[in-house]
């Protein structure tokens, strides 16, 4: 490097490091006038941003694929990227208030550097360094810094409303224009289309993504009576849309969520909530009836209608194995993970977020995650009957809870960049929530404010 170039980075961190300071306090537009107005629709934008699954090539630029196949094969310039990693890094300056998120902070910091620790020993060890393993360290931490953004964004008093809505909107145009592009187009199941652009990996990681955005908004916004009528839409184009993708993970989370949301608001809202199961269910019914043929469960489950089982548990098995045996190799292993990973045309991952990560980097790099999963557990039994009496952390929590149990035990979410923002960033604003709880008391009227109780 040139001296040139040595005095644009050094003026290139100065710059970061005056935004920093400068937005620690409350972020970088706070203020009165325009900064105020400008303050007012960052919340509504980021959220938005975040969560729109926009994805972006490198060559190509707006992701269109219309197959349902698209694969990069390891090419970066092909990869689709979503919109939310620009939002997320965004966020972060824009909201400010560091120090109040410091716990994630923390456990970032703490997790990237165990997994740079597990690289630079096996290296060493090893007498070499493989490129692909720093790839995977930035894959696996990229994601992660929306805990931190979800921690700053939830503790603004109106978050949870605020993304309620804009989680409903957004899926009141996808989910129709989704579906609209499917059953025009003859498919049997659902398309990657939106037709402005595609959305990626619509069958793998986004159906669940949206069940727990749709059952974010239906918690948060049912108090409203002006909404109740859209929500009930809502929860007919989400059981199609659940049941038109073949993910079971989305139908599992919308008919339990569904099923939660009506025996918690039994009381209140003179049996109506109980309309939002039946209507999720009767279109999961019709969604199947749709797309009931064997060729079409032989893509996405490699079932034999015949007399073979689903040949995608068989797989699981098969990794799950596998990846066990890895970690178990030995104590290093265990504690510090590999130094390659495994082929990707034969164990593409572990199916299974925490195996995976084990597998890699070793279960000291993990620490941090999994106490902050422990401590979040913890929390959420310890506050549940105020949780209960806020529906709209009732509904964060329960998405979060299945995303982080259920989803990353059977896929590995959390490593990519949609999904893995996504998840971290409802983590980190659930993590706001229960600490500010903790701060408060057991008195949470002013953190958590409910209208029918």
């Amino acid at each position: 490097l040139g001296v040139e170039s040595l005095a644009a980075l050094y003026l290139s961190g100065a710059l970061l490091s005056l935004i920093f300071y400068a937005t620690e306090a409350k972020g970088l537009f706070m203020g009165g006038g325009f900064m105020s107005r400008v303050n007012h629709w960052i919340l509504p934008v980021l959220a938005f941003l975040l969560f729109v699954p926009v994805f972006f090539q490198l060559s190509n630029g707006l992701f269109r694929d219309m197959s349902g196949h698209f694969s990069s094969e390891g090419n970066l310039s092909l990869l689709p990227l979503p919109l939310s990693i620009a939002a997320c890094c965004a966020g972060i300056v824009l909201l400010g208030g560091y120090a109040r998120a410091r716990g994630t902070l923390v456990v970032v910091f703490l997790t990237f550097m165990g997994m740079l620790f597990s690289t630079v020993l096996l290296a060493s060890e090893h007498g070499a360094y493989e490129r692909a393993k720093l790839i995977l360290l930035i894959q696996y931490i990229l994601p992660m810094f929306a805990l931190v953004l979800g921690q700053q964004f939830g503790y603004r008093r109106e978050a949870l409303n605020c993304l309620g809505l804009v989680l409903f909107w957004m899926l009141l145009v996808i989910i129709p224009l989704q579906l609209a592009f499917t059953l025009g187009s003859g498919l049997s199941y659902l398309s990657p289309s939106v037709f402005l652009f595609s959305i990626y990996q619509h069958l793998q990681y986004v159906p669940v993504l949206f069940a727990g955005g749709f059952l974010i908004a239906l918690f948060a916004l049912w108090e409203r009576p002006r909404m109740q009528p859209w929500l009930l839409l809502l929860s007919l184009l989400m059981g199609l849309y659940a049941a038109l993708s073949l993910a079971m993970l989305a139908m599992a989370l919308l008919l339990v969520g569904a099923a939660c949301f009506s025996v918690r608001y039994l009381r209140v809202s003179s049996g109506r909530s109980a309309w939002v199961f039946v209507l999720v269910l009767i279109s999961l019914v019709l969604g199947f009836y749709y797309i009931a043929n064997a060729q079409v469960l032989g893509q996405k489950f490699g079932v034999d209608i015949e007399g073979g089982g689903p040949k995608n548990l068989q797989e699981r098995i098969v990794y799950w194995r596998y990846y066990l045996a890895g970690i178990g190799e030995s104590g290093y292993s265990l504690l510090l993970g590999h130094l390659n990973a495994p082929d990707r045309n034969s164990y593409p991952s572990a199916h299974n977020y925490y195996l995976d990560f084990t597998y890699n980097f070793g279960l000291l790099a993990l620490l941090p995650i999994l106490s902050l999963l422990a401590r979040t557990l913890h929390r959420l039994l310890r506050h549940f009957g105020v949780l209960w009496n806020h529906p709209a952390t009732l509904g964060v929590a329960g998405v979060v809870v299945f995303l982080l149990l259920a989803d990353n035990s059977l896929k590995v979410g959390m490593r990519q960049p949609y999904p893995g923002i996504i998840t971290f960033f409802l983590w980190g604003v659930l993590v706001a929530w229960l600490f500010r709880l903790d701060a408060s008391g057991t008195d949470a009227a002013e953190i958590a404010p409910t209208k029918n109780g």
